[in-house]
């Protein structure tokens, strides 16, 4: 179907709360706030390629037994499907339509607070330490606040391996009375995937699987025998998760527990062939790239598994309030602290969640839609329902998803449901406005814009 496109967005996101906010509850938890906060962000890494969250295969053993005495957050969204735009929300609890960071290749301006600075200035030690080109790119926006910002490795990423062993030394060297805050980016999962053969022999197919009629040029496999069966791809990806579990435990093993919040998520998941476009992300809004894992270890907490919906806009300040660290005047925040949710330890009623991405029309020709480039795809998920709105040259294309009934988003039945379907309408357009923020346009040098597209990125 279509509907009339330049809609007038105005106001400002619409949440259905339901629960009170029970801070006496986590107090009594917790009586001393933790000193020391760890975020560790599994670039491209799906929530339901991880044992906690159903999958039956044991690719994350350690991170699956840290969620035991944990927060799981069974419906986290990612706002954005690329690295830097998501980071750039974990960072500062905003929205991409208000920090502007749209793509890898702009960086986050200087105007907005970040929680590096904001722990900074409440005395804690921060140190970053990434893996992936992209957040290399982005270093002059997403370093504010870290006294480390360790992305000195040449050509498209690092080895987890290095860069675990460069974020283990930072540990080692911090005092037993100082508070820090530690950024850990793990880029192994993403494509191309390269695991090393002790690990893909976990994980390796009696099956191919079917074979794969387009296989995009950056997962292509430049030596060995070309890869063009689907279990060839799963199980590589699979490996590569497992690797990172074993980095992620070695930094558990190194930190005290008992006074340290570890947040383990992702900035957005993978595509295998759920669609017309296979072993990919940063084009599409459906729920195997924007359902991330969110386990959160707070010291002293039981934790629970809690299906409301969340954001990566709500990291920020969730962390703050947990480490009770005050917010500045200059903080305006679009998430939400989730502490009361936690509190409840039960579902409330927190039931909406909104993703974009930039329209990239050769990308979506499958659909016959003729797409404006210059705008964005917006999703906003429930508990039940999927809205997709498509932005059209002249009309936009609304697809609506019964996700109860039809989890992999194949039947759109936006017009079996038109109240439903402009119900979510009027969310997505109470939620984003008509005037976007603008980041910094980044520089590009030809090796720049080599490894970017190497990496898939920078396509149309």
């Amino acid at each position: 179907m279509s509907m009339t496109s330049r809609w007038r967005f105005s106001g400002r996101r619409i949440r259905f709360l339901g629960y009170a906010a029970l801070l006496q509850a986590v107090a009594a938890c917790s009586p001393a706030p933790p000193r020391n906060l760890v975020l560790i962000s599994l670039d491209t890494t799906r929530a339901d390629h991880l044992p906690t969250y159903g999958y039956p295969r044991d690719t994350a053993p350690r991170i699956d037994r840290l969620a035991r005495d944990s927060y799981v957050f069974l419906n986290a969204v990612a706002q954005w499907t690329t690295t830097s735009p998501s980071h750039s929300s974990m960072f500062t609890g905003l929205y991409p339509h208000t920090h502007g960071v749209g793509e890898n290749t702009r960086l986050l301006a200087q105007e907005f607070p970040t929680l590096a600075e904001i722990l900074a200035g409440a005395g804690f030690r921060t140190g970053a330490f990434v893996s992936g080109y992209p957040l290399r790119v982005a270093r002059e926006g997403l370093r504010q606040g870290f006294e480390v910002y360790d992305s000195d490795f040449e050509k498209m990423r690092r080895d987890g391996r290095q860069t675990t062993d460069l974020a283990l030394g930072w540990l080692a060297e911090r005092l037993p009375e100082e508070r820090f805050f530690l950024f850990l980016h793990l880029y192994d999962a993403h494509g191309p995937y390269r695991p090393k053969d002790e690990y893909l022999e976990l994980f390796r197919s009696a099956d191919p699987g079917p074979r794969l009629k387009h296989i995009p040029g950056y997962q292509q496999r430049k030596h060995g025998k070309p890869l063009r069966h689907l279990n060839d791809y799963v199980d590589r990806y699979d490996a590569q998760i497992r690797y990172q579990d074993d980095l992620v435990a070695e930094v558990l093993a190194a930190l005290d527990l008992e006074r340290t919040i570890v947040l383990v998520t992702a900035d957005h998941g993978e595509t295998l062939d759920e669609r017309a476009r296979v072993l990919d992300h940063g084009k599409d809004v459906y729920d195997e790239q924007i359902r991330i894992p969110f386990v959160l270890y707070v010291p002293g907490h039981a934790g629970a598994r809690l299906r409301p919906h969340v954001e990566t806009v709500d990291f920020l300040p969730t962390v703050l309030e947990l480490l009770a660290v005050p917010a500045p005047p200059s903080l305006a925040a679009q998430g939400e602290s989730l502490v009361p949710l936690m509190a409840q330890a039960r579902d409330g009623e927190r039931d909406l969640a909104f993703s974009s991405v930039y329209a990239y029309p050769k990308l979506h020709a499958d659909r016959g839609y003729q797409l404006d480039r210059q705008r964005r795809i917006h999703a906003v998920r429930t508990r039940r329902w999927k809205l997709i709105v498509y932005p059209g040259v002249d009309n936009d294309y609304a697809e609506l998803y019964d996700l109860e009934n039809d989890p992999l988003e194949r039947h759109n039945v936006a017009e079996r449901h038109p109240d439903v379907r402009d119900g979510l309408l009027r969310a997505i357009i109470s939620w984003h406005p008509s005037e976007v923020g603008t980041a910094v346009e980044t520089e590009l040098s030809a090796e720049d814009v080599k490894n970017l597209k190497a990496l898939g990125y920078l396509g149309d």
